[in-house]
């Protein structure tokens, strides 16, 4: 993909999001990886159908967000309204421990963990510039993968996490 991916923002390393952004090697990746992708569109569909039965509908599923300031694209996976407030909604899944710790993992050892903060940060900052009129926050929805159980963690806006991004971002 010529973008950076709001997946991969959080990544540390310029090098590594300009080589996932560029080289056609990054573009595939193997069978295992394939099978993660595959594993967490059934855990959305899940999470989708969890929150239907709820009563809370998800709004713009896979709407496609961009900053081409700084060359960013993602999708996310919906958002829902909560009285005033619209919700970012990011469908992941983790064991218990990582989904109560996400938002202060900007320094995990695993990468992947580290891309999660930044991912919502830029998420929510292209939907609240989409859509300057609304009071927007986002939020993970994790499914405990032991035991298929949600876990809702709110992300307040962290302008200076959104900066620290763009700022990498526009180095790439």
């Amino acid at each position: 993909s010529p973008h950076n991916r709001a997946s991969s923002a959080g990544d540390g390393c310029t090098r590594a999001l300009d080589y996932a952004r560029t080289s056609d090697d990054a573009q595939s990746h193997g069978t295992g990886l394939q099978a993660v992708f595959d594993l967490g569109r059934v855990f959305e569909r899940f999470v989708l159908a969890e929150l239907a039965e709820a009563g809370i509908p998800v709004y713009e599923r896979e709407l496609e967000l961009r900053d081409v300031a700084v060359n960013l694209t993602g999708h996310i996976d919906g958002t829902i309204r909560l009285g005033d407030r619209w919700y970012v909604i990011d469908v992941k899944s983790a064991t218990r421990i990582q989904a109560a710790s996400i938002l202060e993992m900007h320094d995990a050892a695993e990468v992947w963990l580290r891309r999660y903060p930044a991912q919502i940060a830029a998420y929510v900052a292209m939907y609240s510039r989409r859509h300057p009129d609304r009071d927007v926050a986002g939020a993970f929805v994790f499914v405990e993968k032991s035991s298929g159980r949600l876990e809702v963690v709110e992300y307040e806006h962290d302008e200076d996490l959104v900066s620290a991004t763009w700022l990498r971002l526009a180095d790439v």
